[in-house]
């Protein structure tokens, strides 16, 4: 049975918290942000299919693909993509050290590395 360090399910309430008050003292639409983002990097492609195959492209998706589908909050996005991020490092810290023997233990190490690495940093 595979137990998930506590470390890490606990960490999303607070990593959305973060998320939640830049996005509060910014007063920015970070939805509406990530929404012309997707818009233009889906224009390129498109174009880019259109040119390789010298067909157009299809117009029963043309129009929900270019405008870049329904907002995606950058909370959720922000969430997704830091604990991603942490679970395979996590992962990969346990599988070149099995000797930590569980996630929990790995879990800890990394954390306890990151927070060196950003002291060396900052020189302390």
């Amino acid at each position: 049975m595979t137990l998930l360090p506590d470390l890490y399910v606990n960490a999303g309430g607070v990593i959305v918290s973060y998320f939640e008050w830049v996005k509060n003292l910014t007063h920015i639409p970070f939805g509406l942000m990530e929404r012309r983002r997707r818009e233009r990097r889906n224009q390129t492609i498109a174009a880019a299919l259109e040119r390789m195959t010298g067909k157009e492209f299809p117009a029963d998706v043309r129009d929900e693909f270019l405008e870049g589908g329904a907002e995606i909050d950058l909370v959720r996005s922000g969430l997704e993509d830091v604990m991603r991020s942490t679970w395979a490092r996590i992962g990969d810290l346990l599988e070149k050290q099995p000797e930590l023997g569980d996630y929990r233990t790995a879990a800890y190490v990394a954390s306890i590395r990151q927070i060196a690495e950003a002291y060396e940093a900052i020189g302390i």
